[in-house]
């Protein structure tokens, strides 16, 4: 049997060596020119149906920056997607074995944190071995009935069997998600007489070969690596136009998490990937579908980090693992609810006045009784002191897992939801390798807000202004995100302020100037949560989020990309959700990349 470890190795060499970079952030274009060549199917043009007129883009200048030209790996949720869309298989053998993925900008799936080492390889062999061993047989099944021939049982490889050819093509295109090249043919067919004549353990020669080109192709960078690279025709054009495949899995994989389906690779193959309208309308197709709907929610989930409350909770309590997910659930309803059936907006996700909850869950945050378990809606009132993400269990738990809970909710909430940074020791006046003074638990009777208050003076105090007054809006809900009016037996004082610096850098949203401001005081959570949902920092925050999220790249609020994405819809006062990934990939800067 041939070795898959080397062949592995190989392949992601040849992926590393193209033109174009794994991950890579964003480039300055010129004046946003269509690219040349596009492979089969058309292009998208920069001019076509009003790419690159922007909009509803405000007024003033803004940077024109495009995603580099790029490869990239499949998340482990994409990879046993794609597995299970093409094989059927729902093992999940990526999340279950393969290394969890570095973040970048908060995002799992984002170009700029791929790292391939020997690990990942290790488990890619592994998985590729495991599905394909499991699957031969079923697949020597889905030959006869599905692509109606039989293999030989005396295959030749001077004179390749046409029914092996017709089913490596079947599984290689549906992979590789575009059509498969003569010269992909002829090394899959090499693999199937490989498997075919060194069979594997205990299984026919027939079903050894199948076996053998499942677990070749799993390995393939053609499959692991979705390309952003254009077509190879075009060694000049810049920006770069992405191939119509290459438009329908860019797609695919942001709204759904899954690969393309049939509709969309045949939008791909008939050119009808080649206007904003016509992206627009296989975009909303596929939000619709179930994969929309989750994609949509783990999209937000990942902005605000609740996603990590899946692994949170312990047998010994408070927060058991059990509650915990019961915290996840009810953020992923209550996000089902706000973007697919309510106004869709991000205040309605800050601000919404109900949650879903079952007796569990509404036991352990003192809300009225729920009879049920499964989960339920119900009306959150100004007595419950709960509205929006904000003050559900995924945030609060999330966001309470290092350092001081109250400054690090704060600091999240600055730095995810207005798209600032906080001021530099050196503008300070502090040396540039400072070290803030450590946080010691107060004594009884004092809450943390209070010692903090008398701790954090001078110039601490310009820093710890902008992220810690954000924080004492949420000091009613503990660690574990339980209600509470009191804390070490000191009464909570939710009031607080959001601040806002005369002088931030547009590109970074580097707090320029700590003591100039403005400031929006509020008394408490509610209050908090309304001001965050009408502060005009956070549409142009959430659509650099937009464009971080489906770019896989740093995207700063001053980019004309993201200005593109904030627009409203006609006719609304407030960007949605879903329509501001409607601006993105309507767009030149969702199908064109730096050369």
């Amino acid at each position: 049997m041939m070795s898959r470890p080397f062949i592995l190795a190989v392949a992601l060499a040849q992926a590393v060596g193209c033109e174009g970079v794994i991950g890579g952030n964003g480039s300055t274009g010129g004046s946003g020119g269509s690219g040349a060549g596009s492979g089969t199917g058309g292009t998208l043009s920069s001019t076509d149906g009003g790419f690159g007129t922007g909009l509803g883009r405000s007024s003033g200048p803004c940077n024109d920056v495009y995603a580099a030209r790029r490869v990239w790996t499949l998340s482990r949720t994409e990879y046993d997607n794609s597995v299970a869309a093409v094989f059927g298989d729902t093992s999940n053998q990526a999340q279950a074995t393969f290394p969890p993925e570095d973040r970048a900008n908060g995002y799992v799936d984002n170009a700029q944190a791929e790292v391939v080492a020997s690990p990942l390889m290790s488990a890619m062999e592994t998985a590729a071995e495991t599905i394909a061993a499991n699957n031969a047989t079923k697949e020597v099944a889905y030959i006869s009935s599905t692509l109606g021939c039989t293999l030989s049982t005396n295959p030749s490889a001077a004179s390749p069997d046409a029914c092996a050819t017709k089913y490596i093509t079947a599984r290689a295109t549906a992979l590789f998600r575009r059509p498969i090249t003569s010269g992909e043919t002829t090394d899959l067919y090499a693999s199937y007489m490989e498997g075919f004549q060194n069979p594997f353990t205990g299984v026919s020669a027939v079903t050894s070969a199948v076996q053998n080109v499942v677990a070749t192709l799993l390995q393939m960078p053609q499959f692991f690596y979705r390309t952003e690279l254009g077509s190879p025709t075009d060694t000049t054009s810049s920006p770069v136009q992405m191939t119509p495949y290459e438009v329908a899995s860019a797609l695919s994989y942001m709204v759904t998490g899954n690969p393309p389906d049939a509709t969309l690779l045949a939008a791909a193959s008939a050119g009808a990937l080649s206007t904003p309208a016509q992206v627009k309308s296989q975009y909303q197709r596929l939000v619709a579908t179930p994969g929309g709907h989750s994609q949509a929610e783990q999209f937000i989930m990942q902005w605000l980090e609740e996603d990590q409350i899946a692994s949170g909770g312990t047998a010994a309590g408070p927060l058991t693992p059990t509650i915990a997910g019961d915290m996840l659930t009810e953020t992923e309803s209550f996000i089902e609810e706000a973007v697919f059936n309510g106004s869709g907006t991000v205040s309605e996700l800050l601000t919404g006045n109900y949650t879903f909850t079952n007796a569990d869950l509404a036991t352990y945050y003192s809300l009225p009784a729920v009879s049920s378990a499964t989960f339920t809606k119900v009306p959150l009132d100004a007595a419950s002191g709960r509205a929006g993400l904000l003050s559900q269990g995924a945030f609060l738990v999330s966001a309470s897992q290092s350092g001081v809970p109250l400054l690090h909710r704060g600091h999240l909430i600055r730095n995810y939801l207005l798209c600032e940074t906080l001021p530099t020791f050196v503008s300070l006046g502090f040396a540039a390798n400072f070290t803030p003074p450590q946080f010691h638990e107060p004594p009884a009777g004092t809450t943390i807000r209070q010692a903090l208050t008398a701790a954090v003076q001078g110039p601490c105090l310009s820093c710890h202004q902008y992220f810690m007054d954000i924080g004492f809006g949420l000091e009613n809900f503990d660690s574990f995100a339980r209600y509470q009016t009191k804390e070490n037996g000191g009464a909570v004082n939710p009031s607080g302020a959001v601040y806002e610096s005369t002088s931030v850098d547009p590109a970074s949203g580097l707090i320029l100037d700590a003591i100039s401001f403005t400031d929006v005081a509020f008394q408490n959570y509610a209050g908090l949560a309304s001001t965050l949902a009408s502060d005009p920092r956070l549409d142009q925050c959430f659509a650099s989020q937009v464009v971080a999220y489906a770019a896989g790249r740093t995207a700063a609020v001053n980019e004309c990309a993201v200005q593109d994405t904030q627009a409203a819809q006609a006719g609304a006062t407030s960007a949605t959700v879903q329509g501001q990934f409607e601006n993105y990939v309507q767009s030149k800067y969702f199908s064109l990349r730096a050369r």
